[in-house]
């Protein structure tokens, strides 16, 4: 077994040295460090305590990327091997499933833990700037780990239960997303229901305190004494092991079932929806655009799924939205558009983006590029229908949004308010802009995370942006901000032609 191990940990550990883009992730977490303290040296003339915001911004920043990459990363540690088909191998070889488990999932956390490792030279920077300890640091560094163990192990079950990384990837989300929203529901228990029991409200304080996003505020402001097993490292590290037990006692009956396709057919291609409204049909006059738009976003069935999550996303958030004396007022009406507007207007990208990226990391993955390029048209026409074929899928989210500002209470009033001063709306909006076409850039770079790295290049060039302005005393009215707007979309310009010459070096292949 430790043979095999060892040899799957250094092939790994192989790949990422040899590798560019872990070397540049780990640049950007240096940069995005460095950034932040600058922000953080400047802001500390009007605010206290800068190190404490300063640490704070950094490990939010690591959690959001932590979950965006740890979703695609680790849930296809199985999954890959099964649809290239090389499982069955390993097992021949004589490694066993447990030298296969711990292999691909060591290394892949082991890889998750350089990237955190680091930061924590650069974090303690934050006692030195003042408002946080370096034993604070520690709790909250160990609260993190614990959570990447859980993604580790969670994602590993997920990966061998499942036969493709696109099933093995909504499943780890599901759980993440259940993992939050647990603590949210005993919190609201606790109260709106006053009258449980002592012991009733002491376990659904402890789950509670299980997801990290809700505690680690308490991390960063907790005394020097107080001990770092709270019930979020405990239960954390828990499903994490429990994961990967899990995942050995199924292994055997998993790695059995034949390898499928490794193209999805998506919702198309389930019994459920083979109805006639829901039947791919007759071929368009462009068939790229059709194939995408079926077997890449869904078809009418994923359409009709992302209208209803649209309409049930506004539906819960005007539940949620406080009232008085169950009578909500126009100020509890405004708030409730203008968040459900603010939401859609950073989803609506980021479906775009995810959907874009999908489409042509399929094309890479399935080594499909070079028949299409075969085709008797440009290679324009080809990415522009493959785009064309994935956006029509991400209509519904642009349709709310439009829908949400016309109709809803106060909608025209909260987009009047957004783009009262225009210059910073602007620039969020290009940005938001930018996000799909770095997206769509890196998929064709990159065999996982391009979702993730789109985002968080986006968030940077924000980032360093509004640094860039407040160092060199840029006013938030000023030309140069609709000047900067414009280079963004030169930017995304720049984005389709390097899609086209990564595509026409991939294809030449």
């Amino acid at each position: 077994m430790f043979p095999g191990v060892l040899a799957l940990l250094e092939r790994s550990l192989r790949i990422d040295a040899r590798a560019w883009e872990p070397h540049v992730a780990r640049f950007g977490l240096a940069a995005a460090i460095y950034i932040a303290v600058i922000t953080a040296s400047q802001t500390s003339i009007f605010f206290g305590a800068p190190g404490l915001r300063f640490f704070r911004n950094i490990v939010y920043l690591d959690l959001f990327f932590i979950t965006l990459l740890g979703i695609t990363f680790f849930s296809t540690s199985i999954t890959e091997e099964r649809e290239e088909d090389t499982l069955g191998l390993m097992l021949m070889a004589g490694i066993s499933p447990v030298g296969i488990l711990l292999g691909k999932s060591g290394g892949r956390l082991f890889q998750a833990f350089l990237l955190l490792a680091i930061q924590y030279p650069f974090m303690l920077l934050a006692v030195t700037l003042g408002g946080i300890t370096k034993s604070q640091i520690s709790h909250t560094y160990v609260a993190i780990l614990a959570y990447l163990v859980l993604l580790a192990g969670v994602g590993l079950f997920c990966s061998t239960i499942s036969r493709r990384n696109r099933t093995a990837s909504a499943r780890l989300l599901v759980v993440v997303l259940l993992h939050w929203l647990l603590p949210v529901v005993c919190h609201e228990m606790l109260r709106r229901v006053p009258t449980l029991g002592t012991h009733t409200s002491a376990t659904l304080g402890w789950i509670g305190q299980t997801c990290i996003f809700f505690e680690i505020g308490a991390s960063i402001t907790a005394a020097t004494n107080e001990t770092i097993w709270t019930p979020q490292v405990v239960t954390n590290l828990a499903l994490g092991m429990t994961g990967f037990v899990a995942s050995w006692l199924c292994f055997g009956l998993t790695a059995r079932d034949p390898a499928s396709e490794a193209q999805s057919r998506g919702l198309v291609a389930r019994s459920l929806f083979r109805g006639k409204l829901f039947a791919p049909g007759a071929i368009w006059s462009n068939p790229i655009a059709w194939k995408d738009f079926y077997f890449v976003t869904g078809g009418r069935a994923a359409f009709l799924i992302r209208v209803a999550g649209y309409v049930l996303l506004y539906l819960l958030i005007d539940l949620a939205t406080p009232t008085s004396n169950g009578i909500q007022s126009q100020g509890d009406s405004r708030f409730s558009t203008g968040l459900y507007l603010a939401l859609l207007m950073f989803l609506t990208p980021i479906d775009a983006a995810w959907l874009i990226s999908r489409s042509l990391a399929d094309e890479r993955r399935s080594q499909t590029l070079a028949p299409l390029m075969l085709l008797p048209i440009s290679s324009g026409q080809i990415l522009y229908s493959k785009i064309m074929g994935t956006l029509i899928g991400w209509l519904p989210g642009i349709g709310c949004l439009i829908l949400g500002i016309f109709l809803l209470p106060d909608g025209t009033a909260c987009v009047y308010e957004f783009f009262r001063h225009p210059a910073p709306p602007t620039l969020i909006v290009t940005h938001l802009i930018l996000l799909p076409h770095l997206a769509a850039l890196m998929a064709m770079f990159v065999r996982w995370g391009a979702l993730a790295i789109g985002i968080g290049l986006t968030i940077g060039s924000l980032i360093l942006t509004v640094c860039a302005f407040g160092t060199f005393g840029i006013s938030q009215q000023s030309p140069v901000v609709f000047l900067t707007c414009g280079g963004i979309l030169v930017l995304c310009g720049m984005c389709h032609i390097g899609i086209h010459l990564r595509t026409d070096a991939l294809a030449s292949r």
